[in-house]
């Protein structure tokens, strides 16, 4: 069935995209994140407890590792 289709997939990594467009659709995907009230449930470590926290469970909330 898809054969006979005038189905294209297209990718989204590198060379998908001219740079300029890249950088457009960049822009409008963050403005329309902000507008939206967009969040992101984030747990802070400092980066000396990678060996720990990289293991847990960040499921829930996305760990970021911080330099202090």
């Amino acid at each position: 069935m898809l054969r006979s289709s005038p189905l294209q997939l297209m990718g989204s990594g590198i060379g998908s995209l001219s740079v300029p467009q890249l950088l457009a659709a960049t822009g409008e995907m963050l403005q329309a994140a902000v507008a939206g009230g967009l969040t992101i449930a984030t747990t802070p470590r400092p980066l000396r407890e990678v060996a720990t926290a990289w293991p847990q469970d960040d499921s829930q909330k996305r760990t970021v590792f911080v330099v202090d």
